[in-house]
């Protein structure tokens, strides 16, 4: 009879020996890797890290590397079963030593970009997430990117973000090989300010040292950092090994939690990857695993890279005009992109239709209380339109936004939606337009029609005998409506100018911008158009 011992030991050995068939297969769809060879036969693994990057990597008081990321070369050694040799890098260097074979891999704050692929085999999945933000001398303020034009910062050479962000925002460089040297210049006033990741700006905003300087600046060029190893190594065992551990960590919670051992603020992209990697498919596999070639699914890999080969549909379609003409229509192929594009030009139909409505409501209400001339009511309504019509639309939605809806948020606590801001100011404007258009129509009609009435009754017929300046006054409307984004009503020029902010592919964008309001344009075109020739077929235009 077998014991309970007995039982418990064959359970492990059936589980040990399931684990290594399934490794021995997933490992059988790649080639195998002299570095994990010598890696394995060595027992060590030589990890570049940083030592100028606290909290992710620095040197202790006696000399050590410690930090977020030489926690994780250690814990990377241990699950591959091997003891972790940490080897300090720097911004400048950390590519070349890994050709050199001075390192077997590097965990050192590098951005996953299309030029680092080139220089190393990059690890899917990415392990952290961070951007870039600018830290400014005391007493200057710069809340916007665009304010930093001709500036001149401090920079690291060998940064991802140095070319992107002078020529989008074309600010000065100055460039120096250590974190050190830029401090020191920053510090001694030879820079306005210093670029560099926003994750490390954070934490010199909690350092005594650097009491009055700020960071007010949004992150920008937001990019996933990713662990490399040599190009030698693509398609073999050893890119699979790390990509299955990194791919367990985001399973497990454990970026997350070492983040918060570190008190590194919460990362978007650690969230974001955590819930990703613990999504399961309606058969309740995983979503992100590996298909029979040995490849992660395009879903859960980094969407900058996944090309129109990986995937179908508009997506396919999006990456594929990207590929083939260079066009960057980032609406088509990025769900978070198209969705908001989608969103954003839905908004504008509902805010052009329901400012329509609108308009025309004011528009009759106000010219029928002037026609019927009541002492000071008649006026006062006059007076309102005339205000209307002759004051910029934009200028009436900030004096509501920024005065009237804030003087009602901290008298009555109501705050007032933007878009019904918008939707108003527009109205009244256009409506105040049209409302003078009536007026007219009204005393011709009433010349040639005694027994014109300004009634709901006769709308129709004060519309026909209005059409054109009605229908002038209403394409105006639908082309004014993007106005609506400078009060944050999601509409499609904000949407837009959102995207922009993230790829930079301006050209682009606005060309859309512009086709897309055309087509707009012109499909309320085509619906004024209708109506009249149905007024005109009544004899009422």
């Amino acid at each position: 009879m077998i014991g309970a011992g007995g039982m418990a030991r064959g359970a492990r050995a059936l589980l040990s020996c399931a684990i290594a068939v399934f490794c021995a297969a997933a490992a059988a769809q790649f080639e195998p890797s002299p570095v994990l060879e010598r890696i394995r036969s060595a027992g060590e693994i030589r990890i570049g890290v940083k030592t100028d990057f606290p909290p992710f990597g620095m040197l202790d008081s006696g000399g050590r590397p410690i930090g977020f990321e030489v926690d994780l070369a250690r814990r990377l050694a241990e699950e591959m079963g091997v003891e972790a040799v940490p080897v300090g890098v720097s911004t400048e260097n950390r590519f070349q030593r890994l050709e050199q074979g001075a390192v077997d891999l590097i965990i050192a704050t590098a951005a996953d970009t299309a030029e680092r692929r080139q220089l190393a085999t990059v690890i899917e999945p990415n392990y952290y997430g961070g951007g870039v933000g600018v830290f400014l001398r005391p007493g200057i303020f710069h809340d916007d990117w665009k304010a930093l034009r001709g500036v001149e910062l401090c920079a690291l050479q060998g940064s991802y973000f140095n070319k992107p962000i002078m020529q989008r925002y074309l600010v000065k460089l100055q460039m120096y090989r250590s974190v050190r040297d830029a401090q020191l210049a920053l510090r001694d006033g030879r820079c306005t300010g210093f670029l560099y990741t926003d994750v490390a700006i954070q934490q010199y905003l909690k350092d005594p040292q650097w009491t009055g300087y700020t960071a007010p600046l949004p992150s920008a060029l937001i990019i996933p950092w990713a662990i490399s190893i040599p190009r030698s190594e693509a398609g073999t065992e050893f890119e699979r090994v790390v990509g299955d551990i990194v791919a367990q960590w985001h399973r497990e919670g454990t970026l997350i939690e070492l983040e918060a051992a570190w008190d590194i603020q919460p990362n978007r992209f650690l969230q974001d990857a955590n819930r990703l990697w613990n999504e399961r498919k309606a058969d309740g596999g995983w979503l992100c695993e590996r298909d029979a070639a040995g490849q992660w699914p395009a879903a859960c890999r980094n969407a900058a890279f996944v090309t129109s080969a990986d995937v179908g549909g508009l997506e396919g379609i999006g990456l594929w005009v990207r590929e083939t003409f260079g066009m960057d229509f980032s609406f088509i192929y990025d769900p978070f992109d198209r969705e908001r594009y989608l969103v954003g030009i839905l908004w504008t139909l509902v805010l052009c239709a329901s400012t329509i409505v609108a308009s025309l409501a004011f528009a009759f209400g106000g010219a029928a209380m002037i026609f019927a001339r009541i002492p000071l009511l008649s006026r006062l309504v006059a007076a309102l339109g005339n205000f209307g019509r002759m004051t910029p639309v934009l200028l009436q939605m900030y004096l509501v936004f920024f005065w009237l809806s804030s003087l009602a948020w901290s008298s009555l606590g109501v705050s007032v939606p933007p878009v019904l801001i918008a939707i108003a100011c527009l109205a009244l404007y256009h409506g105040s337009i049209i409302t003078f258009a009536f007026l007219d129509a009204a005393e011709h009609l009433q010349h040639s029609r005694p027994d014109f009435r300004f009634t709901p009754d006769h709308l129709p017929e004060l519309l026909g005998a209005a059409s054109v300046g009605v229908r002038n006054t209403l394409t105006n409307l639908v082309k004014s409506s993007s106005i609506a984004s400078a009060i944050a009503v999601p509409e499609l020029l904000s949407a837009t100018i959102a995207i922009i902010a993230d790829r930079g592919n301006v050209f682009l964008m606005m060309n859309a911008l512009l086709v897309v309001f055309y087509l707009m344009t012109a499909f309320w075109i085509h619906v004024f158009g209708r109506f009249e020739r149905r007024l005109q077929r009544a004899g009422l235009a």
